[in-house]
């Protein structure tokens, strides 16, 4: 029922019953639907903000923002790497293909593998 063509379908269906009853279609469509709710819907106006000066004073306690609290589940890691200390092997060595030789693909993946 998701796809557009059957509820194309559908749609045509409604309309070929409501001809042979001999009933006006738009009678059983809520007036929510309509040409006129959506008019007035955007018929109101809404003032822009002004600036930060012309706002009013707000005399109210401050609100903080809620509690930090840990996330379930083992911490990643956050260890930084000292200067002097190498490159995680992941990052040194990347995919090379066993089949083509070259880099950036691994031999499931090679293009030439069907060759």
């Amino acid at each position: 029922m998701g796809s557009g063509k059957s509820m194309d379908f559908l749609v045509s269906m409604f309309v070929v019953v409501f001809m042979y009853r001999r009933v006006f279609p738009l009678d059983h469509v809520h007036w929510y639907y309509t040409k006129e709710a959506l008019k007035l819907t955007y018929s109101g106006v809404i003032n822009p903000i002004p600036e930060e000066s012309m706002w009013p004073e707000y005399q109210c306690l401050h609100i903080d923002p809620p509690a930090i609290h840990s996330e379930v589940g083992r911490p990643k890691k956050n260890r930084k790497r000292a200067v002097d200390e190498p490159y995680a092997p992941s990052k040194i060595f990347s995919n090379r293909c066993q089949t083509c030789k070259t880099m950036g693909h691994n031999s499931r993946t090679c293009p030439d593998k069907g060759k």
